[in-house]
């Protein structure tokens, strides 16, 4: 069973384009998502934390689900934020459902470091306010500690236009990087919780960072970790999107409370990987084990 995703629509319509879309583009994105649907697909998700959708809209956002729910789909948003703002965000879902009637599952609903000290508690909180309003709303969290996701990121849509040369060259611009710091990613998400807790998981060209934390890596190279997450950005510019990063983000309390609750589940956001085949040699931690762990940490210990 598959989604259609938000990321997809908007950039079979609006390319790289940073921006809400036009009315009329915006109903070719609903067409997108109906074809999606007539096909098979089970719903609709949104990935509002990424560079692709930081400008989605709420009025988009509606416009979408509500073609969803014509279709009896699911509703799937990855929040667009999940440190300071997280709880707005899970507002924002629980508005769209008010608006729409669609049905809605919250992936990971835990929030990350970086935020108020009770944001679990007060999470599970808005869920349960949905729940008694008669909104068709569940959750899961993932069995891993950390957050992952790709390095690239960090860089705005307009930053990765063009080849590996192109790519290149921005990076190595001064003026460039200056403007790359100014946008508000995930990456910088991540560091809302200490740059000390966010290090190097896979590279190609600079294995040597790989496992250190970005404060340790701009400690050595006397620079910033935003420059740091930079300069390995700069060194792996062939394949731009390869390197990964890793987020000490939660506590098991609070994935234990969360994985508690009656309308949360226990879930796998890995990537598909394999042992042998086209996919073998890929890395995220997590993807063969995240059963094996809930049932050790979470059943038997």
């Amino acid at each position: 069973l598959t989604l259609v995703p938000n990321g997809m629509l908007r950039l079979a319509v609006l390319r790289l384009e940073s921006r809400p879309p036009a009315p009329d583009e915006l109903r070719a994105m609903a067409r997108f998502l109906e074809a999606g649907l007539d096909e098979g697909a089970v719903g609709f998700s949104a990935g509002l934390e990424y560079a692709l959708e930081r400008e989605t809209t709420p009025a988009e956002l509606e416009a979408l689900c509500g073609v969803t729910a014509r279709y009896g789909g699911l509703y799937a948003p990855h929040l667009r934020n999940r440190e300071v703002y997280a709880l707005e965000s899970i507002e924002e879902a629980l508005a769209t459902m008010r608006a729409t009637g669609v049905r809605t599952h919250i992936p990971h609903l835990t929030p990350r470091r970086g935020g108020p000290a009770d944001a679990d508690e007060r999470a599970i909180a808005l869920v349960e306010r949905g729940l008694d309003e008669g909104l068709d709303l569940s959750f899961d969290m993932h069995t891993r500690l950390h957050g992952l996701t790709n390095l690239s990121a960090a860089l705005p849509p307009w930053a990765l236009a063009g080849g590996p040369a192109a790519v290149r060259a921005r990076l190595a611009d001064p003026a460039v990087r200056r403007r790359i710091a100014e946008y508000e990613s995930l990456i910088t998400s991540f560091a809302l919780g200490g740059w000390e807790r966010v290090s190097l998981l896979t590279a190609k060209e600079r294995t040597d960072l790989v496992g250190r934390s970005f404060a340790e890596i701009a400690a050595v190279a006397g620079t910033s970790p935003f420059d740091a997450v930079l300069d390995v950005l700069l060194a792996e510019a062939g394949d731009v999107h390869y390197p990964l990063c890793l987020c000490e983000s939660y506590t098991e309390e609070q994935l234990a409370r969360a994985y508690a609750h009656p309308a949360g589940m226990v879930a796998s956001d890995a990537t598909a990987l394999a042992v042998d085949g086209p996919l073998a040699g890929k890395v995220f931690h997590g993807a063969f084990t995240w059963a094996s762990w809930f049932l050790r940490r979470m059943v038997r210990e």
